[in-house]
């Protein structure tokens, strides 16, 4: 459906549908997380997220790639230990 979102609509699959859906269900794991860090540290900043903390979790994101199994530890050592200065 990623790839070929032509092909899918021509098998009788709701591209917008599934499209809709898995956003909505990434916004809800992100408002999950965003409750879970706000309960654990009682404090919300636009300061507590710099610039480094999205560009080092991009980072990880590329390294850990959509199809290399490895790459996912390569990542979460990455993440581990980069500096969060």
């Amino acid at each position: 459906m990623r790839d070929h979102p032509t092909a899918a609509l021509a098998v009788g699959v709701d591209v917008r549908k599934w499209r809709a859906n898995a956003f909505a269900a990434s916004a809800a794991t992100v408002g999950a997380a965003g409750a879970i860090n706000t309960g654990l540290t009682h404090f919300v900043s636009p300061d507590s997220f710099p610039i480094f903390l999205s560009l080092s979790l991009l980072v990880g994101v590329a390294l850990a790639g959509p199809s290399w199994r490895v790459g996912i530890f390569v990542a979460a050592v990455f993440l581990s230990f980069v500096p969060d200065d």
